[in-house]
């Protein structure tokens, strides 16, 4: 909840981003799909989406974050590769929006 609260938020095409430095080691991510998406078949199809973008673009996150994304109403659902692109798109939007700052 503090990602929410406190993080920066950045939007893409399918999701709604919020980025906050991480508190432990390794970046963590959390999804949020509201019954305005659809049934839970469609929310969890959503889910393993993301998670499976996450997955396998792991290994070149550098840098230690925790996001919430929350999936935007009205999109289609994306490809694996379209969520790999806006998960490194906001990292990269954090990074120098955070070097900007400080």
């Amino acid at each position: 909840m503090d990602v929410q609260n406190s993080g920066r938020r950045i939007n893409t095409p399918h999701f709604i981003v919020f980025v906050l430095p991480g508190e432990t080691e390794h970046t963590r991510i959390g999804i949020t799909a509201s019954k305005r998406i659809g049934n839970s078949v469609q929310r969890n199809r959503w889910k393993r989406i993301v998670r499976e973008g996450y997955r396998q673009i792991q290994g070149e996150i550098t840098v230690c974050v925790d996001m919430v994304f929350i999936i935007r109403r009205g999109v289609g659902v994306p490809s694996v590769d379209q969520v790999q692109k806006e998960i490194l798109q906001a990292i990269n939007k954090w990074v120098n929006g955070s070097k900007v700052r400080t």
